[in-house]
């Protein structure tokens, strides 16, 4: 389990997050919502280790898992081939079967630098999941793909999730996404989650 206790963060000044608690467990879903600036993109660099927060902390049950962002920022080398950028984070066994199931196999030898922007996050999603990790967020990570792509991303979470298990969390703005993913919805607001799912 993952437990954020407490969590408060200052940027330039202003807060961006306040006494804010959170948890994930192995094999679970969640859908953050909330409007650009209200702090989801901040506690998430926070999940992975990224930023430090001012105060709380973040605390786990076990190990620290691994935690990895999908981004709607590409992080590509654009002068490598889509071979070549998969090959710098894991071997060809992690990877070939993610960019199977992604449909990139005709994309190995072209030149990242000239993919499209669907393209590039779906190589950017199949990268991330190559490195094999225990929480994943996918932060604005599909904003690119058009509906029948984004369908068969989510289909490849939907059967990843319960198989590793790989715990989720998505960010984004379509409250269908989240309901196609049978994630856990929790709605942020100037630096606080001021709903979340009701004890079952």
């Amino acid at each position: 389990m993952i437990r954020l206790s407490n969590i408060s963060k200052n940027l330039s000044g202003k807060p961006i997050l306040s006494e804010l608690d959170y948890s994930i467990q192995p094999g679970e879903c969640h859908a953050w919502k909330g409007l650009n600036g209200c702090g989801k993109t901040t506690l998430a660099r926070i999940l992975a280790g990224l930023e430090t927060p001012d105060s709380g902390e973040v605390l786990f049950s076990d190990n620290p898992p691994r935690i990895l962002i999908a981004q709607q920022d590409f992080v590509l080398w654009p002068t490598l081939s889509v071979r070549a950028n998969l090959n710098l984070v894991a071997p060809s066994a992690q990877w070939q079967p993610l960019v199977d199931q992604l449909n990139l196999t005709s994309l190995l030898k072209k030149n990242s630098g000239r993919l499209s922007h669907g393209q590039k996050q779906l190589v950017c999603l199949a990268r991330t999941l190559a490195l094999q990790p225990d929480l994943l967020i996918v932060d604005e990570a599909a904003s690119h793909l058009d509906y029948q792509t984004r369908e068969h991303v989510i289909d490849l979470l939907l059967h990843l999730i319960p198989n590793h298990p790989l715990a989720l969390i998505w960010i984004d703005h379509y409250q269908e996404n989240a309901q196609k993913l049978n994630a856990s919805l929790w709605q942020f607001e100037h630096g606080k989650i001021t709903s979340s799912p009701s004890p079952s």
